[in-house]
């Protein structure tokens, strides 16, 4: 065996086994499938009467609204509640804070949101539920585990 073999394999052992994080990396569980879960009652979640998008984002409209039409580029304020789909309540505008306004499309906001907003007229109210690549993902965020998908319900409360 090359003498140079003989330490460089032990020493690759070893670099990787401190770049893979050993016991102490913590276990992220798989992405949910909305599809594959059980929702909470109180959600009131029927996939097969929400209308599914390629991307795998649920939408139904709760109430349809009369006012201006929610388009890419346009800007929108919503009030927004989100739900594990166990019925853990995870956030909202509610929670403190002004409503969100945001430009619809923009980067900055939720890819679902940027999805299931889009078409609503002011006023309306959608129901969304949303696999983890469309909200928070792998990174998760607060109270929202990694790779959890959520439900929210989204109301239009301005176009401008």
């Amino acid at each position: 065996m090359n003498p140079t073999a003989r330490w460089l394999a032990p020493a690759l052992v070893i670099v990787l086994g401190i770049g893979c994080g050993g016991d102490d990396a913590p276990v992220i569980p798989p992405a949910q499938d909305p599809a594959e879960l059980t929702y909470a009652p109180e959600l009131a979640v029927n996939l097969s009467a929400m209308t599914k998008t390629p991307s795998g984002l649920y939408w139904q409209d709760l109430y349809e609204g009369s006012g201006s039409l929610a388009r890419q580029g346009r800007t929108v304020m919503v009030e927004f509640t989100m739900w594990l789909p166990d019925g853990a309540r995870v956030g909202g505008s509610t929670d403190g804070g002004d409503h969100p306004r945001f430009i619809l499309g923009s980067a900055d906001i939720l890819r679902a949101w940027n999805e299931g907003i889009e078409g609503m007229r002011e006023g309306g109210r959608r129901k969304l539920v949303t696999p983890a690549h469309l909200a928070f993902g792998v990174a998760g965020s607060g109270q929202i585990p990694p790779n959890a998908a959520l439900v929210m319900t989204i109301e239009l409360l301005d176009v401008q």
